[in-house]
């Protein structure tokens, strides 16, 4: 059954405040990030902000278009007291955005809406890639424990969100082939 206009414009805030949430979440983990591979986490956290932001300022604009009005408010922020605990909320993060872009995706269709379909379709792939990456994160298995691990999983991911034009070759720290 598809959704009434205030129900989309209920669930795209929602997503809006997600959104809201991944920009402080990326902000201050970047700020938060310790020890020798800071640089490299401190880059991909700030690197994914302007993603946030413009995915945020998207939504904003289509709950105004469809006569709602924009929340001001964020969803809360996993606190992360070290890096392997930031990496894994922006993991958790990430998969909650793929699965809720996906169900906003079919209502947005079931409501009439193909336009915004398409984009949170285009939204969702995106985050698809780095949600893929961070697979190793699940209940079976681990996420790196070494730093070098840690670097090469934040090396690899903020290639993979580059566009294809502007990727060189892997970075080195992502052909590691082990993730102890």
């Amino acid at each position: 059954m598809a959704l009434s206009k205030d129900e989309l414009i209920a669930k795209l805030n929602e997503d809006l405040a997600d959104e809201y949430a991944a920009v402080i979440q990326y902000t201050t983990y970047a700020a938060q990030a310790t020890g020798p591979y800071r640089p490299q986490l401190a880059a991909f956290f700030q690197a994914e902000v302007a993603d946030e932001q413009t995915h945020a300022s998207f939504l904003a604009n289509k709950i105004v278009s469809l006569g709602g009005t924009p929340t001001r408010q964020a969803s809360p922020v996993p606190a992360a007291e070290s890096n392997r605990d930031m990496l894994e909320a922006v993991m958790a993060g990430e998969r909650r955005a793929v699965a809720a872009y996906t169900e906003r995706a079919k209502e947005a269709e079931a409501y009439g809406d193909r336009g915004l379909s398409l984009v949170l379709e285009f939204c969702q792939r995106g985050r698809r890639v780095l949600a893929r990456l961070t697979q190793p994160c699940s209940s079976k298995t681990k996420l790196p424990s070494s730093r070098a691990g840690v670097a090469a999983l934040a090396a690899l991911s903020l290639w993979a969100t580059r566009p294809r034009a502007h990727r060189s070759p892997l970075p080195h720290a992502a052909r590691l082939s082990s993730t102890k």
